[in-house]
């Protein structure tokens, strides 16, 4: 694998129950092929073009999942994990929790991933082991919805929710572009 699995503790908390089903411009993997790696502005995203991961999310997010992001999270603040990995960021999840933001009335906020996980391209067992850690300023009391570029297993996503409740705060909702899992939401029905 070639990095170290971070020493963490156990997750005490993952994404809460009434944080609501992920909300997705599209619920199925193949779209990470056909719309987003298919979109010129894309690798420029991935490598650290902002004005390029706006663009992508603008010209790719469909007009259901504003409307929907409308309704569930008005004035919230998104918020959207940020890290260099291989010496690159990725400006997508930047760039949605900004559009989102931007629709709902609403703020943005980040957390920064301190340790490099690789996980675009990782199978499930890399993507376990190796455990994003986040750090950041939260403002307890506050309700934030989670933003990602795509979820596979919701390892980000949880540990995210994880940091977010360790501060005093609350999840509200997941958005992601793509929800490549195949699942609608990451909490246990039984």
């Amino acid at each position: 694998m070639g990095h170290p699995v971070a020493e963490l503790t156990f997750r005490d908390v993952g994404i809460p129950a009434d944080a609501g089903p992920i909300l997705a411009a599209w619920n199925n993997s193949s779209h990470i092929n056909t719309v987003l790696k298919a979109n010129s502005d894309y690798a420029p995203a991935k490598c650290g073009d902002a004005v390029a991961a706006l663009r992508l999310v603008r010209n790719t997010v469909p007009t259901g999942m504003l409307r929907e992001a409308r309704s569930r999270w008005p004035g919230r603040t998104f918020l959207f994990g940020t890290a260099y990995d291989q010496g690159k960021v990725n400006h997508i999840p930047a760039a949605l929790a900004w559009h989102l933001s931007q629709v709902c009335g609403g703020d943005v906020g980040f957390l920064i991933r301190q340790n490099s996980v690789c996980h675009t391209g990782a199978n499930a067992a890399e993507r376990l082991l190796c455990r994003p850690i986040f750090t950041g300023s939260l403002c307890a009391e506050h309700q934030y919805v989670l933003v990602d570029d795509v979820v596979v297993l919701g390892n980000t996503l949880a540990e995210m929710a994880n940091f977010v409740v360790a501060q005093g705060a609350s999840v509200s909702g997941v958005a992601v572009l793509v929800n490549a899992s195949r699942m609608n939401h990451f909490v246990p029905t039984q």
